[in-house]
């Protein structure tokens, strides 16, 4: 999971709150270039409130993207987001990530136990 940064720290709350603000846009563009470049898992933006990041992407989408393709869809995010902010140079991280997800089978031992 990726976070979008940039390395100008004087207007990162300014913009953080122009992201959220036009989150659904830079959705919208980054849905259609990832279905222009042919990947078609989900993504989905989380935009936080502190730290350096101006926009957190991840999906939940299972099985899990190749490296390419999530290095493709990150760089797609970026640019959509670059777009809208009317910024350039910004660069995307990795970060860790996990998901609990009980699995059926633990959801039927737990309800009659």
């Amino acid at each position: 999971m990726p976070q979008i940064v940039t390395e100008e720290d004087a207007n990162r709350e300014a913009r953080r709150r122009w992201v959220a603000d036009s989150v659904d846009e830079i959705a919208q563009r980054t849905k259609v270039a990832m279905k222009e470049r042919g990947l078609t898992f989900p993504i989905f933006f989380l935009v936080p409130t502190s730290g350096a990041a101006l926009v957190t992407i991840g999906t939940n989408y299972e099985p899990d993207p190749t490296d390419e393709e999530w290095d493709a869809a990150s760089a797609i995010a970026v640019k959509a987001v670059e777009e809208v902010l009317g910024l350039d140079k910004l660069v995307s991280r990795s970060i860790a990530c996990a998901v609990a997800q009980p699995s059926q089978t633990e959801d039927a031992t737990n309800a009659t136990a």
